[in-house]
């Protein structure tokens, strides 16, 4: 009993703060149902990251790597989301 709540516990961090960014979404008045396609496609592009600097092996230290690719896949969530924001409002 003890694992299941261990491993629900690491599962639902994640979905707390995207369930966050979707209440401050809310009361800014804007409907965002596409959360967890950037959160998915932000920790798509962070795995590439970590894919292509262990190819590589520019950098030796592995939280150089991890800090790196935390950052690569909050700006392609925030590009993500940028794009899907014009396309809400301009198109």
């Amino acid at each position: 009993m003890t694992f299941l709540i261990q491993q629900t516990l690491i599962y639902t961090i994640p979905l707390m703060i995207v369930a966050l960014a979707g209440v401050f979404a809310e009361r800014s008045g804007i409907i965002n149902i596409a959360l967890d396609g950037m959160m998915i496609f932000g920790s798509f592009m962070g795995a590439v990251a970590v894919k292509i600097m262990q190819v590589g092996d520019r950098f030796g230290n592995t939280q150089v790597i991890y800090i790196i690719a935390m950052l690569v896949a909050a700006l392609s969530g925030a590009a993500f989301s940028l794009l899907l924001s014009f396309s809400a409002i301009n198109l």
